[in-house]
């Protein structure tokens, strides 16, 4: 009986009493009465007890009315519930419950009422806490709220770890990463929606940007890297479309004026080249590769035109005297000035003199300190007469003649220039004339200013023209200004006017 008291141990009293009944040994014996007055505490606890199996719902009891579990672990109770069980542990506290029973169904309702404390807090860390303690108390694990708190707090484990994948993953932008997550987090009923947003954009990042590199495609390139950086994202893919974006909007910023310019063939083969590097194809290339293409004359010709386009005067002038090298370069020899069909042939032009013909013939193109018996071209008798007055100026301003003012001189030679289309090619051949096997370097050096001069004022005709250069190549010992003067003027015309008498002087 003692140790039955001393255990609260309901079964052990009964078993000793029915003994001592059974001795015949009174029940007003101390043990005896200790022993029946524990039976009577126990059956008072059992009352204590069984209300707290019904509000903590321990199986195989039902649900305590009021009380709800989903199958998430989410519990909802009435208020009445909640404060049923806190009342009703307080009694069995009070009432120092000693049955082995009693001990474990208090340390379940404390528990349990701690649960439900931690929850309204939103503390599920001191949950996990006590349910971690629990496991070192008799308690019944089978309480529906433990069970259901157990099961929670793991729910919130796995959604914290798959909340710091997605982070992780929309942090770093691995769309593999964040696409497992995502289906995990969605088995979790998580809220991924941001997660999923995030993962299409980088999808559709990646497939623009790889889809803009393989096409090499500006527009395509520009838009998809604004699209990445949009969101910030930045990736190898990212950072190669945007490489590639600024080379070919570089590329698209000189092939356009390169296009309409047509530079020289090195400047067009070095953009060329880095064209090819990143297989870059626009309409604009493939004109470039067409330029590219063409022989040098071809070339040439396109550059002439386009600087004619442009009004790119000194350009249009290189390219026409380019143009002519390949032209001469096929066609020189048939332009020497003695086969000129402007000029008279020598009988015609020593024909006006009685004596000394055949020297006149012989030196029908030589320079002379005496004037001309007629013009050396082909013209009426009344610009023959002017013909001959311009060879006595010419012979007064190199010097080979004595005469006054010889500025006033080249005035009137430019002039005729100038107004007479029929004499601008009797001028420059009279000036060959006076420059060919001149013993006066004094008088060859006024020529070559004269003959400049001409240049600069008014072009040769058309039929005269190439005479007139290829001499100029073969004379002018490399001073390209002859060349780059006739041209200019070929382009131009003749000019408006001359330089006044003064302004001739201080020249000369």
């Amino acid at each position: 009986m003692a140790e039955g008291v001393k255990t609260s141990n309901e079964g052990m009293l009964n078993e000793a009493i029915a003994k001592a009944k059974q001795y015949g040994i009174s029940m007003d014996e101390p043990a005896a009465k200790a022993a029946l007055q524990e039976l009577d505490r126990i059956a008072k606890e059992k009352v204590i007890l069984d209300q707290l199996k019904k509000l903590l719902s321990i199986p195989p009891l039902p649900l305590c009315p009021g009380l709800t579990i989903d199958p998430k672990g989410h519990v909802t109770m009435t208020p009445q519930v909640s404060g049923q069980l806190k009342d009703t542990l307080k009694q069995g506290k009070q009432f120092n419950c000693k049955t082995s029973e009693g001990k474990t169904i208090v340390n379940t309702a404390e528990l349990v009422d701690s649960i439900r404390t931690y929850i309204e807090q939103d503390n599920w860390e001191a949950v996990n806490q006590q349910l971690i303690a629990a496991k070192n108390m008799d308690i019944y694990s089978s309480a529906p709220e433990i069970a259901a708190a157990q099961a929670q707090v793991i729910l919130r484990a796995k959604i914290e770890k798959v909340q710091q994948d997605l982070d992780n993953a929309a942090q770093n932008f691995d769309a593999n990463a964040l696409q497992v997550a995502i289906e995990t987090g969605t088995g979790l009923e998580m809220d991924v929606q941001y997660y999923l947003d995030l993962y299409n954009a980088i999808v559709t990042a990646y497939t623009m940007c790889t889809e803009a590199i393989n096409a090499v495609d500006l527009a395509q390139l520009k838009e998809a890297v604004a699209y990445a950086e949009s969101f910030n994202y930045e990736k190898p893919e990212v950072s190669q479309a945007r490489k590639l974006r600024d080379l070919a909007a570089q590329i698209e910023v000189e092939l356009h004026p390169m296009i309409e310019k047509i530079p020289e063939k090195p400047e067009l083969e070095a953009l060329n080249k880095r064209i090819k590097e990143i297989h870059y194809v626009t309409d604009a290339t493939k004109q470039l590769d067409a330029l590219l293409a063409l022989g040098d004359e071809d070339l040439c010709r396109k550059q002439c035109e386009a600087a004619i386009k442009l009004g790119n005067q000194e350009r249009i002038v290189q390219k026409k005297i380019q143009l002519k090298d390949f032209f001469f370069k096929k066609n020189g020899t048939d332009f020497k000035i003695a086969a000129c069909p402007l000029l008279k042939t020598p009988a015609d032009y020593a024909k006006p003199k009685t004596f000394g013909k055949s020297k006149l013939k012989k030196n029908m193109l030589l320079w002379t300190k005496n004037a001309i018996p007629t013009a050396l071209t082909q013209i009426d008798k009344m610009t023959d007469k002017e013909a001959k007055v311009i060879y006595k100026n010419l012979l007064g301003i190199m010097g080979d003649k004595q005469m006054q003012f010889p500025a006033i001189l080249t005035k009137e030679v430019l002039d005729k220039g100038i107004i007479n289309d029929k004499l601008r090619d009797e001028i420059y051949l009279q000036l060959i004339k006076q420059l060919t096997q001149n013993p006066n370097p004094e008088s060859v050096k006024k020529g070559w200013k004269l003959l400049h001069l001409c240049l600069q004022h008014f072009p040769p005709t058309d039929k005269f023209e190439n005479y007139l250069e290829i001499w100029l190549r073969n004379e002018s010992k490399g001073d390209d200004k002859y060349l780059k003067s006739m041209h200019a003027t070929l382009f131009k015309g003749p000019a408006k006017g001359t330089p006044s008498a003064e302004e001739l002087e201080k020249m000369q």
